[in-house]
């Protein structure tokens, strides 16, 4: 069988995070570069600390360091049937090369509503106090994802890549029923 590549995009707060880690028993790896790269700057790795600031700030990582986190996570795959990128292609630049490198396969497009998506990232910073969670980084995100990832779904669906809607206003666990139905049940 071979390795499923599947990609996850949506809005900030619209669950993919959460989602990906509920795929980890059934034989994925999450690779979220939000997670690599706050793992990365604790251990103060020199691909990251450069743009610190930048991205309490709410930007992102160039392609080039993003690339070499990604690829850092691809080495440690074991007995994984697939990975979900969560976060991993924000652009059409991103699109690209990861096409091109054969990295993804499959997306998942988590439609939620930016209203509801602000009120997940307000509880989030409240419950978890991550910077990347402030409101003017919140902001930051929704406006940067509206302009550069939201085109990355036609990009791929363009690109002949299967896309599938997943509606991210259901609870947790209807998500994940309809996530289910469509990477291990087909």
């Amino acid at each position: 069988m071979s390795l499923r590549k599947v990609l996850f995009v949506g809005i900030p707060g619209a669950g993919k995070g959460t989602q990906a880690k509920l795929l980890i028993p059934y034989g994925f790896r999450h690779i979220s570069t939000g997670q690599i790269i706050r793992k990365a700057w604790m251990r103060e790795d020199t691909i990251v600390m450069p743009y610190k600031e930048d991205i309490e700030a709410g930007s992102l990582l160039p392609d080039k360091e993003i690339f070499e986190l990604i690829d850092g996570e691809i080495n440690l795959l074991t007995n994984e049937i697939g990975y979900v990128f969560d976060g991993a292609i924000r652009n059409i630049a991103q699109a690209e090369i990861s096409l091109k490198r054969n990295l993804v396969e499959e997306t998942l497009y988590f439609h939620l509503d930016e209203k509801e998506a602000i009120t997940r990232l307000n509880k989030r910073r409240e419950i978890e106090g991550r910077k990347d969670d402030s409101l003017e980084a919140i902001a930051r995100r929704i406006e940067i994802y509206k302009r550069e990832t939201l085109p990355v779904i036609n990009y791929m669906a363009k690109k002949l890549i299967p896309t599938i809607v997943i509606d991210a206003s259901k609870n947790i666990l209807e998500v994940n029923q309809e996530i289910l139905g469509v990477l291990i049940l087909k």
